[in-house]
C-alpha cells in the first residue's frame, strides 16, 4: 500500500495551522518552505504570517496516515473542523478537491477582478489576443461559446457578473473612459455625418448617420451593433458584416 496523510504546518507562536495532504510529506514541506521563503506561496494568509514570524517559528506534522487513494476522503475531515474555526486556520479554500473559498478568498478574488478591469492596457492586450485566437480557432471559438452559454444559465454566475460590472462602472477611472469614448464623433448621437453606405454581400445602398443606419427596421436581422457601426464609420473597420463605407458626405 502506498502511505500518504494529511499534515498540518503550525504557527508555534498562536497555534493557527494549515491542513494539506500529500503522498510525499518530506517533498511536500520542502516545496512549502521553497515557496514561502521567496514569497510567492499561493495561499497569501500563510505567506504573510511566515514573512512577519520567520521560518523557525513554523512546525510541519504528520496528523493522519493513509492509503494515496484516501488521502483527499481523510484530508475532508479535517478541513470541515478548521471551516468551523477559521479564526484558528490560515486555509483559503475547505474542500479538498477545490471550489469551497472563505470569505477572504471571495474578497481578494474581487479586488483582483477589480484591480485588472481598471487597467485599460491589460484590457486592451487581453482582448487583442482573444480576438486573434478565436479568428484562427474555430474549435477554440466554438469551445468558448459553449462556456459562455453554460455560465449563463446559472443565475448565481449572472448575479455575481452583474454585481462585478456595476462596481466596474461606478469607478471614476471607468467613467472617464466612457467619457471619452462616447464624446464627439464617438457618439453616436452627436454624429450627424451622413454616410453612403454600401453592403457588399446583399447590395443594399443608404445615405444616413450611422445612428439611422443601427436603427433601420430593414436591418434588424443584422443585429448591428453601436461599436460596431462606429468603428466602421471612424475607419477602423474596413468593412463591417459586409457594409463599407464608399464615400463620405457633409
Amino acid at each position: 500500500m502506498n502511505i500518504g496523510g494529511v499534515y498540518k504546518i503550525i504557527n508555534k507562536v498562536n497555534n493557527k495551522y494549515y491542513v494539506g495532504s500529500t503522498s510525499n510529506f518530506k517533498k511536500r514541506w520542502n516545496q512549502h518552505i521553497k515557496l514561502l521563503n521567496r514569497n510567492k506561496h499561493k495561499n497569501d494568509y500563510l505567506q504573510n504570517v511566515w514573512n512577519k514570524y520567520g521560518e523557525k517559528s513554523f512546525e510541519f506534522i504528520v496528523v493522519e496516515y493513509t492509503d494515496v487513494n484516501l488521502v483527499k476522503i481523510i484530508e475532508q475531515k479535517y478541513l470541515d473542523i478548521a471551516e468551523k474555526e477559521q479564526d484558528k486556520s490560515y486555509n483559503l479554500n475547505f474542500n479538498s478537491l477545490g471550489g469551497c473559498l472563505s470569505e477572504y478568498s471571495k474578497e481578494k478574488i474581487k479586488q483582483n477582478k477589480i484591480k485588472y478591469w481598471q487597467d485599460f492596457e491589460k484590457r486592451k492586450s487581453l482582448g487583442v489576443k482573444l480576438k486573434n485566437k478565436i479568428a484562427l480557432n474555430p474549435e477554440y471559438r466554438k469551445t468558448m461559446s459553449d462556456r459562455t452559454k453554460l455560465f449563463f444559465k446559472d443565475s448565481k454566475n449572472r448575479k455575481r457578473l452583474s454585481e462585478t460590472m456595476k462596481t466596474f462602472h461606478s469607478l471614476p477611472e471607468t467613467k472617464r473612459r466612457w467619457s471619452e469614448l462616447n464624446s464627439g464623433l464617438k457618439n453616436p448621437l452627436s454624429d450627424k455625418t451622413v454616410y453612403r453606405f454600401f453592403n457588399k454581400k446583399t447590395g443594399n445602398r443608404e445615405f444616413c448617420t450611422r445612428y439611422e443606419l443601427r436603427t433601420n427596421p430593414k436591418y434588424f436581422s443584422e443585429n448591428l451593433s453601436q461599436s460596431g457601426v462606429a468603428q466602421l464609420c471612424l475607419g477602423k473597420f474596413p468593412s463591417y458584416k459586409g457594409w463599407i463605407i464608399d464615400t463620405l458626405q457633409s
